[in-house]
């Protein structure tokens, strides 16, 4: 394998380098932030390093679903709280004219003059 093969860092996208680490013992690192794999065999530092980044790619696809989901969620929350208010405020103004329509017969009622 060589490090053409290498997928770029998964936090910053920047350039990995395979790099020995002791008898048997490689790892990869981000050559711009410092990221690095586990010391291990050097195929097995490949497949690390490229897992970590595929890993990545997968779970920031989970991150926009799970988005996506949670704001549809609240657009629906906040569809049901509009119509709720509506709802509650056309009880009220029914209510208002009620009480409008009662306090106007109440003074006719009282006060015949004031009948047309």
């Amino acid at each position: 394998m060589t490090v053409s093969t290498l997928l770029p860092c998964p936090f910053c996208g920047g350039a990995p380098r395979m790099l020995h680490g002791g008898p048997g013992n490689w790892f990869v690192q981000c050559v711009d932030c410092k990221a690095a794999s586990n010391d291990v065999g050097e195929e097995h530092a490949y497949t690390l390093w490229n897992a970590r980044a595929n890993d990545l790619k997968q779970l920031h696809r989970e991150v926009i679903t799970l988005r996506l989901q949670v704001a549809t969620v609240e657009a629906r929350q906040a569809s049901t709280a509009r119509d709720k208010a509506r709802r509650a405020l056309a009880r009220i103004r029914a209510q208002q004219q009620q009480l409008t329509d009662g306090a106007a017969e109440r003074v006719q009622a009282q006060d015949p003059d004031q009948q047309e």
